[in-house]
């Protein structure tokens, strides 16, 4: 058995990073992101929900994954040196690091007007499609991961008391 295996990742999702001073609203109420992603198994994609957990209450909502999934999901990875989670925003190869994959394959992207402040034309001032900024900071700022190493199967509230 692989010795990762072991280890399970404790994902705290805040909803919303903190440096977008205006979080995406619909209804005057603000977005908070929750999503729910698959992590295909040999029996098919598992559905994993990243419940969105409130600043400053006692008990943090935590979403236990294995770290295989936390990769996938989050790219993130232990550290060969430390030991310790990190993103993985170093590639060994010339190509992207997983955490550009990650961020380029799952963020919405929205049409913001090239010049903010003149009027749109198609051709000086036509609509980009970029990357929500919102979504961006949310995926790189507004989640916490903390890590388990187990020596027996654990639920999510032994999880937190460890």
């Amino acid at each position: 058995m692989d010795d990762t295996q072991s280890i399970l990742i404790g994902v705290i999702n805040y909803g919303q990073g903190p440096n977008v001073p205006w979080p995406p609203r619909k209804n005057g109420k603000i977005i908070l992101m929750e999503p729910t992603w698959l992590y295909g198994t040999s029996k098919g994609p598992k559905p994993y929900t990243y419940l969105v957990s409130e600043p400053g209450k006692k008990e943090p909502i935590i979403n236990v994954v294995p770290l295989e999934v936390a990769y996938f999901h989050w790219a993130v990875e232990l550290d060969p040196v430390s030991g310790n989670l990190r993103r993985a925003t170093i590639s060994k190869d010339d190509e992207d690091p997983w955490f550009d994959n990650r961020v380029s394959s799952l963020c919405p992207k929205i049409k913001k007007k090239r010049y903010e402040d003149e009027p749109f034309d198609a051709t000086h001032n036509p609509f980009d499609s970029i990357d929500d900024p919102a979504w961006t900071d949310w995926y790189t700022n507004g989640v916490v991961f903390k890590m388990r190493k187990l020596s027996a199967r654990m639920s999510a509230e032994e999880f937190m008391r460890g």
